[in-house]
């Protein structure tokens, strides 16, 4: 059994996406475990045959083959409706994708009024934006932390009609009381039932994340967002609600007592950042094309900085090291001003880059490792 985990070293979009579907194509992946985040990720593949989706809720390289499987563990925070959405795009790229889906029982589920109250809340601090993508999975966090499991909504929870209704009820009167009565008035119960009812004639709930995992010859554990806007280690009111490093890869393999792991950083040439928050090698000068990111979104500007290495050292201390690093964009570096040569040896540095990638596509991504379940 081996496990390789996925954590992006910067602000999000260092190409964790990319990375999953790269290492699905050549290693004998069987198993994509999602570790934290919700329906706020946005991990773009465009497969070699130019195929391009936006992975949201589902591990990102179901399009390598139709044997890879996706876990959503219960460190994940899970949108039923916005999860049948992006279902119905998948479908149209890659085959029985339904069958290869189990998710944890216990994933927070979040609701239209979580995500009600965040667009709320962030609207009303207009110059003081926390940069949130007003998808609901701060205020879900939120609610887990401040009354307990027993009283937010869990996937399992929508099984049961008489648990979900007074579950969904209870957030409902939450926001109420914050924003009014009318911040909820286009939101009804019965309504949002239909939604779960069809997404429940779908899926697999798992009691135990052990019962999936331990079943795997060679998994990848797939991060979101990336570790400097951790829960706990980025800067806060700019940071997520959720963990962003291999911590909870870590408990999840602890769990079945494996321990043949390889932990993979994700960085690019050059540093983004979505929204608001301190990006100490901002640069607005720079042109570097971003086809799949762009400042129309709720959360606001795309930003562009250039690379950072104590950023990066200081990254690499926050998840406690890396074994190896996969390093993209490396296309874009005569733009940047460097020589590729130069920027590979100062960045194998900090660890050795097995990875790299110059275009879009794995096919322009190279890999030096071998994996052998």
């Amino acid at each position: 059994m081996r496990a390789i985990s996925v954590a992006g070293l910067g602000f999000g979009d260092e190409s964790k996406g990319a990375t999953v579907d790269a290492l699905c194509r050549s290693l004998p992946v069987d198993l994509i475990v999602r570790l934290g985040g919700g329906s706020q990720c946005a991990h773009n593949v465009i497969t070699p045959e130019g195929v391009h989706h936006t992975f949201s809720q589902f591990g990102s390289g179901m399009m390598a083959n139709d044997q890879v499987r996706t876990h959503l563990s219960r460190f994940m925070l899970i949108d039923p409706i916005t999860m049948l959405n992006e279902a119905d795009e998948l479908a149209k790229k890659t085959p029985g994708w339904w069958r290869r889906l189990t998710i944890s029982a216990r994933c927070v589920v979040i609701t239209p009024f979580h995500k009600r109250l965040n667009r709320l809340r962030e609207t009303a601090r207009g110059t003081g934006r926390h940069g949130s993508c007003g998808m609901g999975v701060g205020v879900a966090r939120e609610f887990e932390l401040k009354y307990g499991r027993d009283n937010v909504l869990c996937a399992e929870d929508i099984y049961d009609w008489v648990d979900l209704r007074e579950k969904l009820k209870f957030q409902k009167n939450l926001v109420q009381k914050e924003m009014g009565v009318e911040a909820t008035s286009d939101l009804n119960i019965e309504d949002i039932k239909v939604g779960y009812d069809r997404w429940k004639a779908f899926v697999r709930l798992v009691p135990e994340d052990s019962s999936i995992i331990g079943e795997s010859r060679c998994m990848v554990f797939e991060g979101a967002q990336g570790v400097m806007l951790d829960e706990k280690h980025g800067t806060a009111p700019h940071n997520t609600w959720t963990n962003t490093t291999f911590e909870n890869a870590d408990t999840l393999l602890d769990e079945i007592g494996c321990t043949d792991r390889m932990r993979i950083g994700c960085l690019r040439t050059y540093y983004t950042r979505h929204g608001v928050g301190p990006f100490p090698t901002e640069d607005n000068t720079l042109d570097l094309p971003e086809p799949h990111n762009g400042n129309d979104g709720f959360q606001g500007k795309f930003r562009v900085g250039r690379f950072d290495f104590t950023l990066a050292k200081q990254a690499l201390s926050i998840v406690g090291g890396v074994d190896v690093l996969a390093l993209s964009h490396l296309d874009y570096l005569p733009r940047l001003g460097w020589q590729e040569r130069v920027f590979i040896d100062r960045v194998s540095e900090l660890a050795p880059v097995v990875m790299q990638g110059r275009g879009p596509t794995a096919a322009h991504r190279t890999i030096n490792m071998e994996v052998t379940a």
